[in-house]
């Protein structure tokens, strides 16, 4: 227990923001050049990056709802937003308000955005979702159960 503590704490230590950089610069080289069936998926895709950008939880990170969003806010500067999680979303069970700056807000609706059109394709006009970084899935697995929502999120845990 004490040697995987001790591990954790040298990893922490030794964290940079390099590894980040190099995380995304990887995350690009793998999508790049990729088509049809073997395209990565929007909510994915740019839930990457928001999750770098944001340095939060990866869970309540990608639940973020298109009505929590705000393009612009009030009380910074121009250009910037802000993105909201409910207390229901966080696990401190408290509301938790981000500052977005200009390129969280580029991430959050090139997510949407992309998202879109691809559903728009792929199961024809008409479907929503109530996520910034949804799946592209809009019917449960087999053997989840169909009386499950079809809204799903990214995270496999948070489909509700």
């Amino acid at each position: 227990m004490q040697a995987n503590a001790e591990k954790l704490r040298s990893r922490k230590t030794g964290f940079r923001v390099q590894h980040v950089g190099d995380l995304l610069a990887r995350h690009e080289d793998f999508c790049a050049g990729k088509v049809a069936e073997e395209k990565i998926s929007p909510g994915i895709r740019w839930g990457i990056w928001w999750i770098a950008l944001t340095a939060n939880r990866r869970g309540s990170t990608t639940l973020l709802e298109r009505t929590n969003v705000q393009q612009s806010d009030p009380l910074g500067e121009a250009g910037w937003g802000t993105a909201l999680w409910t207390e229901g979303q966080m696990k401190a069970r408290k509301d938790f308000m981000l500052p977005v700056p200009p390129v969280g807000l580029h991430v959050i609706n090139s997510s949407i955005a992309d998202w879109q059109a691809l559903i728009n394709i792929s199961h024809g006009f008409g479907h929503k979702t109530k996520r910034v970084f949804a799946s592209t899935r809009r019917e449960q697995r087999d053997g989840v159960g169909y009386d499950r929502p079809t809204d799903i999120a990214i995270h496999p845990i948070l489909t509700c």
